[in-house]
């Protein structure tokens, strides 16, 4: 012990007796405490007063603490329970009780029950209520998760059939997980729960999609990410851009045929409902169809149109409009001029000779009544 630790506890003594023998001797004990350490008992007693410096942990801990505390802090802070208040009573509203909030949905008591041959308890004392499934737990990811994990929550409750449906699967479980933390801020899901997760984030990623609504909710999914804080990599963005290049490829694919094969039939107008766009028959709209670009299509020779500028035939050309201009070169008539072949016309329409000359047998077998058919 230092003399000036000495020097302390003898300065209490003198300041808190009442005993006038008591506080001479200290004050004497004092005196010589300071003159050992080089100082006057004024020194001394002024170098104990001074504060002591902080160690780096204790300035951290301070300037944090400031930082916690100041009054943007405790805005942000009270503005952020304000939030969760209300998201308790939208809870509250939909679930009827706290209780009924926490309860397993069916799918999750399904999925519980799924897992329940790979669930192992963990008995040490202080790790009461931990589990894990095969020995995946809640550190492992999609990734490092058995495969007979994945095989149990697939099994265990129907596998979504199209991007839309496992991402309507997904913001489900989201919602319901959203009004769990909102009553218990640490609240994490059961590993069955983030299992399931895993397999529709796959299926997000790598489905391909067969609808238009396929491709809203891919979309919607990727937005989802971008939003969230999650663990993105190149190696994630690769596969997404190729789903989505394959999905955006196959659906032009099948446009195009669409396209095509209303063209031959001569028919244009009102554009049938293709299956891909809406295989369930719902009330969406189609927007107007798109043709194969006509500055990158095949020649003549091939039996399709050859290249024409964009300037003179927009991409966006329906059946009805191919149609319509086919008819119109059908009945020019120039004097001093020829008819013009179906392969013009086919060239300067941008569809097939095959096309144009089922137009025109079409044409030619169909009565004529005041030129009706030259109307588009």
């Amino acid at each position: 012990m230092s003399n000036l630790d000495t020097f302390a506890k003898v300065r209490a003594l003198h300041d808190s007796t009442t005993n006038p023998g008591e506080k001479a001797a200290a004050a004497g004990r004092m005196k010589a405490l300071a003159r050992k350490a080089g100082m006057t008992v004024k020194q001394a007693m002024s170098k104990l007063d001074a504060p002591r410096p902080k160690t780096q942990a204790e300035a951290a801990a301070e300037a944090f603490n400031d930082i916690f505390n100041s009054p943007e802090a405790l805005a942000r802070r009270a503005e952020r329970e304000l939030e969760r208040a209300k998201r308790r009573a939208a809870a509250l509203s939909r679930h009827g009780s706290e209780s009924n909030v926490f309860a397993d949905t069916e799918r999750e008591a399904a999925l519980r029950k799924a897992c329940e041959p790979l669930l192992m308890w963990d008995m040490r004392p202080d790790w009461k209520g931990c589990y894990d499934l095969g020995g995946w737990g809640s550190h492992g990811n999609g990734e490092s998760m058995p495969s007979a994990v994945r095989e149990a929550v697939t099994q265990g409750w129907p596998i979504p059939e199209t991007v839309a449906a496992a991402w309507a699967e997904y913001q489900a479980t989201e919602e319901i997980e959203d009004d769990r933390s909102a009553f218990e801020d640490s609240y994490a899901s059961h590993d069955w729960v983030r299992a399931r997760g895993y397999v529709l984030e796959d299926m997000l990623d790598t489905m391909p999609a067969r609808s238009l609504n396929d491709l809203r909710a891919r979309m919607s999914w990727f937005e989802f990410l971008s939003r969230k804080e999650v663990q993105w990599t190149h190696k994630n963005d690769l596969i997404r851009f190729a789903t989505l290049r394959a999905d955006i490829e196959r659906m032009g694919a099948r446009l195009r045929e669409q396209d095509a094969a209303g063209v031959q039939t001569g028919q244009g107008g009102v554009q049938e409902r293709h299956p891909m766009l809406d295989p369930k028959g719902g009330h969406e709209t189609l927007p107007p169809l798109s043709t194969p670009d006509l500055a990158t299509s095949n020649p003549v020779q091939s039996g399709q149109a050859q290249a024409y500028p964009h300037s003179r035939y927009p991409s966006r050309r329906t059946n009805a409009d191919k149609r319509r201009d086919v008819i119109a070169l059908l009945n020019v008539e120039d004097p001093g001029i020829g008819a013009l072949t179906d392969r013009e016309i086919a060239r300067r329409v941008g569809v097939s000779p095959t096309t144009v000359g089922t137009i025109r047998r079409a044409r030619s077998s169909a009565p004529r009544q005041g030129g009706a058919d030259s109307q588009p």
